[in-house]
């Protein structure tokens, strides 16, 4: 965009006077006070170290309360969305059918017998005290008679050391501590759950291993059919001194962030920021000040006011499904006048045959191709004509409609991509006259907060698109329709008078921003769910 030269005497070769101070002030604060409306969303920025620190506290407290261990009370947050109440309650009720269902311990018609896991153990011992009968599952398994591993058909060593679990009470910090528990078991090598399927602990270190690289999480016990899950303190236990420890806990880190409703990773690329909610999650704009990136809290994808994600997430599969075969099938397939069905011409000849019903047809004005033998009048207009494209197929009515919005979204991603482009010129361009002492950084910074008004009400507009192509359901579809409108009017007279800014135009330029973000707010306030 041109900036064009300031004029001799202009209002940049003298002080502002302190009314002209006054009205920028409050222009300001009325474009911040804007900002706030819509779109407010209280989040902070939080590292690696202090988002541990918070999930640990987390776990902790609901080690307090239900008396688990810190990796069985992790657990649990993980399987059930990090909702300490729901774990809570559920664990209350029944203690020991839980432990079943988070699949800890077998049913007590499966034999069970006792854990290596000291964890495990742990849990069972505050069920016993509760006045449960857990007594099967406090039970030593029987020891083979030869003592070989079911997988590799060795014999342990009775040499090797002995494997060293955790310790089997809570510690007061959500991370386990690394304690030897006396005797870790009495199988001459071997180590198992509550299943009874014991092995020996290289058999365990490469089925844990082999797990860990195909990124699984929920890592099962090597027994034939058994749903018994590895508890974290048995499997770092047994991956002692292997690099693997390490991703697993990163892995466990990443899942509690995922899994955690007021906590998003950021999706700027090696970013290391962690978003936290300071209030309900819901679809609002997220904008990192590490990365600049701008996503959507809920989904984390690309922020997409007004649409919300369900709707944002179809329109999306749609586009990648149909956007270039519906955009070819428009431009190059019509349909049979007679029996609809598609027809693409791949030939210069205009007389046209259907393969389905043999119809003859002319291609340029789908007449039958008999009304052409006394006269060729395809290049005349005739108003009748235009009329015969409401007759056509359904499936042809919704590709049209398709192409119909997907343009209007393409159209705007452009003008987006042009528009940012623009920014960067004016930007180097008032860098120029600032150090040519062609006026201040302050005299010109109404052209970039322009161009930033105008980038925030494409975006919005873009995004107000796939929401009318869904909008069969939508309440008050007129109204949304007629504020799309006004919103589509306002941005492009605000995208005219930016690209053809003078110093003089100033204040109609501002009012230009201001009606166009004040059409944008009232179209979220009026269609952005909560």
């Amino acid at each position: 965009m041109f900036i064009p030269k300031r004029p001799a005497g202009s209002r940049m070769d003298r002080k502002l006077p302190k009314e002209d101070k006054k009205d920028d002030l409050a222009f300001l604060k009325m474009w911040n006070r804007h900002q706030r409306n819509a779109e407010t969303f209280k989040y902070q920025e939080m590292d690696v170290d202090a988002v541990e620190s918070l999930l640990n506290q987390d776990v902790e407290t609901l080690c307090n309360a239900i008396q688990v261990p810190p990796s069985i009370a992790r657990l649990f947050l993980l399987n059930h969305d990090w909702d300490m109440d729901s774990v809570k309650s559920k664990f209350i009720a029944n203690p020991l059918g839980w432990l079943i269902t988070q699949c800890l311990l077998p049913a007590a018609s499966e034999n069970p017998c006792k854990s290596d896991s000291p964890a495990v153990m742990a849990c069972v011992r505050e069920i016993q005290r509760l006045g449960y009968p857990v007594q099967r599952y406090m039970t030593p398994s029987k020891p083979s008679s030869d003592g070989v591993c079911p997988v590799c058909c060795n014999t342990p060593p009775s040499s090797r050391a002995k494997i060293e679990f955790f310790s089997e009470s809570p510690p007061c910090s959500g991370k386990p501590s690394t304690q030897s528990s006396g005797q870790p078991n009495n199988h001459s090598g071997l180590y198992g759950l509550s299943c009874g399927h014991r092995y020996c602990s290289e058999c365990w270190s490469s089925h844990l291993s082999i797990q860990i690289e195909a990124l699984t999480l929920d890592i099962k016990c090597m027994g034939q059919s058994c749903k018994l899950s590895v508890p974290e303190d048995f499997f770092l236990s047994m991956l002692k001194g292997s690099p693997l420890r390490d991703k697993y806990q990163k892995f466990i880190f990443h899942r509690m962030v995922l899994c955690h409703p007021l906590l998003r990773f950021c999706i700027g690329a090696d970013c290391p920021v962690i978003i936290r909610a300071l209030e309900p999650p819901k679809a609002r704009l997220i904008h990192c000040s590490h990365c600049q990136s701008r996503f959507c809290f809920a989904c984390g994808g690309q922020y997409h006011a007004p649409v919300d994600c369900d709707t944002m997430k179809l329109w999306l599969a749609k586009c990648e499904d149909d956007s270039g075969t519906a955009t070819y099938i428009a431009a190059n397939t019509k349909d049979c006048p007679e029996c609809h069905v598609c027809i693409e011409k791949n030939g210069g000849c205009n007389h046209m045959v259907c393969t389905k019903c043999s119809h003859e047809f002319c291609w340029v004005c789908m007449d039958a191709w008999n009304t052409h033998r006394g006269s060729y009048n395809c290049s005349r207009y005739n108003s009748s004509e235009a009329m015969k494209d409401i007759h056509r197929s359904s499936a042809r009515e919704a590709l049209r409609r398709y192409v119909f919005y997907y343009d209007r979204w393409a159209n705007h991603e452009q003008s987006l991509r042009l528009e940012q482009e623009h920014r960067a010129a004016v930007s180097a361009r008032i860098h120029q006259k600032v150090l040519a002492m062609d006026g201040t950084w302050i005299d010109w910074q109404y052209l970039l907060t322009a161009a930033e008004t105008l980038r925030n009400c494409r975006y919005t507009l873009k995004y107000t698109y796939p929401m009318a192509y869904f909008s069969e359901k939508l309440i008050n579809k007129d109204l949304f329709e007629y504020q799309q409108a006004a919103l589509e009017a306002e941005v492009e007279d605000l995208a005219w008078k930016i690209e053809r800014a003078e110093i003089t135009d100033r204040a109609a330029l501002q009012n230009a921003m201001d009606m166009c973000e004040k059409h944008r707010l009232t179209l979220l306030k009026q269609f952005l769910k909560e």
